[in-house]
């Protein structure tokens, strides 16, 4: 599965959000746990998985199925 625009394998240039589309429990070892409505910042990508936090809690990171979310148009003002 192609990353959605912005992010690479080891990270992202863009800071892409995605949205959880489906409820995810995290039943994997560094599983994180998503509600459906969830906004997720990723860090990484390897086959089919992400690595990344939840907007709820940005200091919780862990990995989720890439199919579980999507691409959320956002636009980013005044970083750093």
């Amino acid at each position: 599965m192609a990353a959605p625009n912005g992010v690479t394998s080891r990270g992202t240039s863009l800071c892409p959000f995605l949205q959880v589309i489906c409820n995810f429990r995290g039943s994997v070892n560094q599983g994180l746990a998503l509600e459906v409505g969830e906004s997720v910042h990723i860090l990484e990508k390897c086959e089919g998985w992400y690595r990344g936090f939840s907007t709820r809690k940005p200091h919780v990171k862990g990995v989720f199925p890439a199919s579980y979310i999507h691409l959320k148009k956002a636009i980013v003002t005044n970083r750093g």
